[in-house]
């Protein structure tokens, strides 16, 4: 079994980020990830890249999801408050 390679570890860490709610660190870990890098990867790893990236939308719209579900709590309470 090889070792992983330098892609995967940073995807690793993009995913432990991720999980722990660090998530300006893994969108610049994963941004940092340049197009010659990317050139160069397996079509298992730029899978795997991918993964990441579908990991971090859904995490982001989850994100927005509650912003927008506190936001209205805070407007009906503005609301019945007048």
């Amino acid at each position: 079994m090889q070792p992983p390679s330098d892609i995967r570890k940073l995807l690793i860490q993009i995913e432990l980020a991720l999980e722990e709610g660090r998530y300006e660190e893994a969108s610049t870990m994963l941004g940092s990830i340049d197009v010659e890098t990317l050139k160069a990867l397996s079509q298992d790893e730029i899978v795997a890249v991918g993964r990441v990236l579908n990991h971090l939308m859904e995490t982001a719209e989850k994100k927005r999801d509650e912003l927008i579900g506190k936001m209205k709590e805070i407007q009906a309470g503005k609301k019945y408050t007048e």
